[in-house]
């Protein structure tokens, strides 16, 4: 639902899940746009130098603890 550079000169994805939103900053490139279908296990974007992707899930517009929603 959305996809922007940032000003840190990096990428925010956000994916709706329906029930969750996925948020996905400090990605290198993104690889999909406002609108594409997202699959599970496809790769939205690739990851920083740095390695370091931020990850937040919200559900109602409260942020929710993944390890309470996504088993690792």
């Amino acid at each position: 639902i959305y996809v922007n550079y940032e000003l840190e000169n990096t990428y925010t994805v956000i994916v709706d899940h329906t029930s969750y939103i996925s948020v996905y900053r400090n990605a290198k490139t993104a690889l999909k746009r406002v609108g594409d279908v997202v699959r599970a296990g496809e790769a939205i974007a690739v990851m920083s130098e740095d390695r370091t992707l931020h990850f937040e899930l919200w559900q109602g517009g409260e942020s929710v603890n993944p390890e309470l929603v996504i088993a690792f």
